[in-house]
């Protein structure tokens, strides 16, 4: 339901705050329009006019300060103040910025419950600082989706929209600009009447024509007139606003501004940290009475700086000794060590050269590498920091060398290591300190053994020798899997599989004798993915369920994922292609519900999405990545590059690129090396082979599947499977070799047959991969409702039917409700008529 403002006339001028009647007229076309762009350069009163306008209305304002060019920080905000603290802003602050429709989706439906009552207005202040094409696209997807329920202000130096033009023609733009802004020889003299001033005509021509109407030149002009007695004219704003903003304020007061220059908004509490604990009030309340350039919102009792006082202060505290500005660093670290934010602390650490500050502070980290972590930050830490002060803070090695291990920093890990050996060796520590060091260190080398469970055995039995306290939970932020999404690519080493089963059962047995049960449930994956393998496919789901129930009572979210895509293999087997979906889409909104859009399963979920896509024949649904060369990106771990390498690989096959294949043989070789692991490579083998033979060089193709063999034997024939259709020459050939070719064969036409129906699967609901509610809308378009009728029928919004059908035309490649239903047709036998 609309609610309405104010009229403009009843706008109440108070202090030295003025809105012309031209500027209340383009406001007044906020409350009709979706969106309003007030775009001008700094100075000419956006802010201040906005907020004025906010005051008379009769609906919630959801205030965005933009202070810098991280869109992160605007959606955090955004999030808060839409959603406060409930479920949905804890979900979505683990988002980045949403850029794609599924994001953007999921969005608009919680919106869309919380505009039940009353329509909200948001306002996003210097949006030019995180202005892209993404984030414009953003608020113009607000505006398509609810035209009559949010009113959005955009408070930006320069354009928002490509399509301005359009937007203004069809009444959903209201634009208010430097013109409106502008104050006119008119509005001048109405303006100066407020403070009542005895002014010249000449001086008051000659001021006005110095400030072009720039309100905040004329508000300075009038300030410097009514402390000096006189005008400046040869004044420019800089100086002005130092001298009637700055220079009037106590010294006292000039000393806490140089702390606070260091902040965007602030408390009370935080000015009193930086006064030294002493009552900020009165120097705070010299700056309200002082002038206008420094403000207090009502909301939410924080201050706040013009830019252009921000500025000015900035420019007193450039110029303190650096001695000084690092002393103001320091204090701002220490501030945001109290609030939890280590992060940041660092930096405001290294920005001061306190090494030691940068150490302590690593130290209170609760995990060794979060998914916002400033990876450049570490490995500068680890670099510049003095090597002696790691006597004083020997666990930080420890941390770095987690660090380094997930980073994939080979040389700065084995640098970190001899380090530690020789410090260890040097250091004169308390016995149970000691203790607590070496136990962290075996720890450290047992769970990063990767492929290698001797290894990871051996030192976790060093480890456990130990008497030491527990160690902190250092790994929470990185997948236990590493984010690759099968057990035996991570630790297969030959054979039929059993060998690995039973290495993981002594090894985890072990854990669990000290007490460490996340590894639950990783013995029961191995025997399903054993099964999934060797072709018993009965087997593998039982094992499938039991580690299933494991896994999420222990709250293991990757290696649910694992026995997630373990599943959607075998409901490809048995046929079963909508099951496929569902799990897809199951395993997609786990990691979007744990984590985030962004984390390193979100790609693991690529690369099993991939899998199934590749084989069905819908190209066009794979995640961007998976089709760009080179290497992966950099937030999937380093021990995850030989499964995404394959995957690529995999895909380059499928568009028939055979010879490109062939061609990065040894670039992909030499890729995956650091972390190799057998079934991997032989799959890679398989891919070369799968090449070859599709140009006609069967002997190559041959040799690549001996190699294959070699590596995993005969016993994994599912591996072998899934390339049938283009390994059946070359197989044939290898029978008169070895008749263990033979299981690889059997396996093979089985394959083929479910990957012939496979692609024979021509309705929506199966594939492309429309989403559940996609699925939902698309059957009730083809039985013919209107987009009301499905909004009713599924308690959704007309709005969010229509951008649905948009993204089902888009994926589907069609244009009306007419190619919907003929491609329902071909499903069902049809054909297109």
């Amino acid at each position: 339901m609309r609610k309405d403002i104010m009229s403009m006339d009843e706008f109440k001028i108070k202090d030295e705050i003025y809105l012309s009647k031209r500027l209340k007229k383009a406001l007044a076309g906020v409350i009709s329009r979706t969106i309003t762009l007030v775009e001008a350069p700094t100075g000419y009163g956006k802010t201040v006019a906005v907020r004025e306008f906010c005051k008379s209305v009769n609906m919630p304002v959801k205030w965005v300060n933009i202070y810098d060019g991280d869109p992160q920080h605007a959606w955090n905000t955004l999030c808060r103040g839409l959603f406060c603290n409930s479920t949905s802003a804890q979900r979505f602050l683990r988002w980045p910025f949403p850029w794609d429709e599924i994001q953007r989706a999921h969005f608009a439906d919680e919106l869309a419950q919380m505009l039940t009552e009353e329509n909200i207005l948001i306002v996003l202040d210097d949006f030019h600082q995180i202005q892209s094409e993404q984030t414009s696209e953003f608020f113009r997807f607000l505006v398509k989706e609810f035209p009559d329920r949010i009113h959005i202000i955009i408070i930006s130096q320069k354009s928002v929209f490509k399509d301005e033009e359009f937007l203004l023609a069809t009444g959903k733009l209201n634009r208010i600009d430097t013109e409106d802004l502008r104050l006119s020889r008119e509005d001048f003299h109405k303006y100066l009447g407020m403070y009542q001033l005895d002014i010249s005509e000449e001086e008051t021509e000659q001021i006005y024509e110095k400030s072009e109407g720039w309100i905040s030149m004329i508000y300075v002009s009038v300030l410097n007139y009514r402390r000096m007695g006189r005008s400046d004219l040869s004044a420019d704003m800089e100086h002005l606003v130092d001298r009637v903003a700055y220079a009037t304020c106590s010294k006292q007061t000039q000393y806490l501004l140089s702390y606070l220059a260091l902040l965007q908004d602030f408390t009370k509490e935080q000015a009193d940290f930086f006064n030294g604990g002493e009552d900020s009030e009165p120097m705070l309340q010299e700056l309200m009475n002082n002038h206008s350039f420094f403000g207090k919102y009502p909301d939410t009792g924080e201050y706040h700086f013009h830019t252009i006082f921000k500025d000015c202060i900035y420019h007193h505290f450039e110029r303190l000794s650096l001695s000084e500005r690092c002393i103001r660093y320091e204090r701002l670290a220490e501030y945001l060590i109290q609030t939890g934010e280590y992060h940041e602390a660092l930096r405001w650490y290294e920005k001061a050269g306190n090494y030691e500050g940068m150490l302590r502070t690593l130290e209170l980290f609760e995990t060794v590498c979060s998914r916002d972590e400033d990876m450049e930050l570490i490995k500068r830490c680890y670099d510049d920091c003095p090597k002696i002060l790691f006597e004083d803070y020997p666990l930080c090695l420890v941390l770095f060398m987690w660090r380094f291990y997930n980073y994939g920093e080979d040389e700065r890990l084995a640098e970190c290591r001899l380090l530690f050996e020789q410090l260890m060796k040097q250091i004169k520590l308390a016995r149970e300190d000691k203790d607590y060091l070496w136990k962290a260190y075996y720890v450290f080398l047992s769970q990063s053994s990767f492929n290698d469970l001797d290894q990871m055995k051996y030192y976790m039995k060093k480890a456990a020798a130990i008497e030491a306290e527990d160690l902190p939970k250092v790994d929470r932020d990185i997948p236990r899997t590493f984010g690759i999404p099968s057990v035996f690519h991570m630790f297969y080493t030959g054979g039929n599989g059993k060998d690995v089963i039973k290495k993981l059962e002594e090894q985890f047995e072990e854990y669990r004798n000290y007490g460490i049960r996340v590894y639950d449930g990783i013995i029961d994956i191995a025997e399903a993915e054993y099964w999934y393998y060797t072709g018993d496919f009965e087997q593998a789901e039982i094992f499938c369920h039991r580690a299933l129930r494991k896994c999420q009572s222990n709250q293991l979210l990757s290696y649910t994922i694992n026995i997630q895509y373990l599943n959607a293999h075998l409901a490809y087997m048995r046929g079963d292609f909508e099951e496929v979906k569902r799990i897809l889409e199951e395993m997609r909104a786990m990691v979007i519900r744990e984590k985030s859009e962004k984390s390193s399963l979100t790609y693991t979920v690529d690369m099993c999405e991939a899998f199934f896509h590749e084989h069905i024949g819908y190209p066009d649904h794979l995640a961007e990545w998976i089709r760009e060369k080179g290497r992966p990106p950099k937030e999937i771990l380093p021990q995850a590059y030989p499964y995404a390498m394959m995957i690529k690989t995999a895909i380059c096959l499928h568009d028939e690129k055979f010879a490109e294949v062939l061609s990065m043989e040894e670039e992909i070789l030499s890729m995956v090396r650091k972390y190799s692991n057998q079934l991997t490579v032989g799959n890679i083998y398989l891919i070369l082979a799968c090449a070859a033979a599709s140009l006609g060089r069967i002997e190559e193709a041959k040799e690549y599947i001996r190699k294959a063999v070699a590596l995993v034997e005969f016993a994994p024939v599912m591996l072998f499977a899934k390339y049938s259709e283009w390994l059946v020459r070359p197989l044939q050939e290898l029978l008169e070799e070895n008749e263990g070719y033979k299981l690889i064969m059997a396996a093979c036409r089985k394959f083929s047959t479910v990957h012939k129906n496979a692609k024979n699967q021509r309705y929506t609901g199966i594939f492309p991969m429309l989403t559940k509610r996609e699925n939902d809308i698309a059957l009730l378009a083809l039985d013919g409702f209107t987009n009301k009728q499905i909004a009713a029928q599924l308690f959704i919004s007309e709005n969010t039917v229509k951008s649905s059908m948009k993204n089902i035309f888009t994926k589907l490649g069609i244009n009306s409700r007419r190619d919907l239903l003929r491609i329902a047709q071909m499903g069902a036998g049809g054909s297109f008529v």
